[in-house]
């Protein structure tokens, strides 16, 4: 047995085992009863936002003092320490405070084989969502009277860029980040919002929230439209397999895009 249903108080919810060698439909019913509490939101939410915070300024901090010229400024260690303290705060959270607490499996919340077709379709959103996103973007760039600048350049092409460092940021920003972001606003975020107030709710309520911390107007566009498509793919597929792909494709090859033109403009030694 999955679940311990001898309970008879009404306000019970059930915690799944952590599951080992359950069959697919067991897994499913994991997924489908298992329920994320205010607690596991708050506590996650609350201590990843605290961890990357002070992380930040830390590193900040870090920099400023063993710098020759006691400036803050973007380096490639910074922003790779950024993105690396952002994988390991979200995911961190999530499983310790989260899963962990609650005692669920990874497969349990939607790390999950993907079926069918869903790779092939999570491939083909991915490449959709990069011209939609710009779209928006442009878009609130015209509603807002915006200049079209990318705001996460600094971070993206930080001072002392190297290829050795691209390979970094590309892997961070690309690979890790993602999964990060997906297994807290889909597998966490969304999921809570989805079995309170259902599909639509939780889809348009988890991208908004996911847009918002982004922290610029601009992002935040591609940021919501990004979500919407990772909601309603992992609804569809129920697994975040397929919402990370979309997730990863698409930030990778944007990353790409950005360094290839840099490339073509600066000349960014090896090492």
């Amino acid at each position: 047995m999955i679940y311990n249903i001898q309970n008879n108080d009404p306000s019970y919810t059930p915690e799944p085992e952590v599951a080992g060698g359950l069959s697919d439909s067991q897994l499913e019913l994991a997924r489908d009863n298992f329920r994320w509490h205010w607690s596991d939101v708050a506590l996650t939410s609350v201590v990843s936002v605290v961890i990357m915070l002070a992380g930040v300024a830390g590193f900040a901090l870090l920099q400023h003092t063993f710098s020759a010229s006691h400036e803050i400024t973007t380096s490639t260690l910074l922003s790779a320490a950024t993105l690396g303290l952002e994988f390991v705060a979200l995911v961190g959270c999530v499983y310790l405070l989260g899963m962990r607490r609650r005692h669920v499996s990874w497969r349990a919340v939607g790390l999950r084989h993907i079926p069918g077709k869903w790779p092939l379709i999570a491939l083909g959103l991915s490449l959709l969502i990069i011209p939609v996103g710009a779209l928006a973007t442009y878009a609130v760039v015209l509603i807002f009277k915006l200049p079209l600048v990318n705001a996460q350049l600094p971070t993206l092409a930080p001072h002392g860029l190297s290829w050795l460092g691209v390979g970094v940021l590309i892997f961070l920003g690309g690979i890790a980040v993602p999964f990060a972001e997906e297994l807290f606003f889909r597998g966490l975020i969304y999921t809570f919002l989805r079995q309170r107030w259902g599909v639509w709710v939780g889809v348009l309520a988890s991208s908004l929230i996911f847009a918002i911390a982004h922290m610029n107007v601009m992002i935040g566009a591609m940021a919501f439209c990004l979500g919407l498509f990772c909601a309603f793919t992992y609804e569809r597929s129920k697994s975040l397999w397929a919402s990370y792909i979309i997730h990863a494709v698409s930030n990778t090859l944007k990353l790409v895009f950005v360094y290839v033109m840099l490339a073509s403009t600066t000349h960014i030694p090896l090492f």
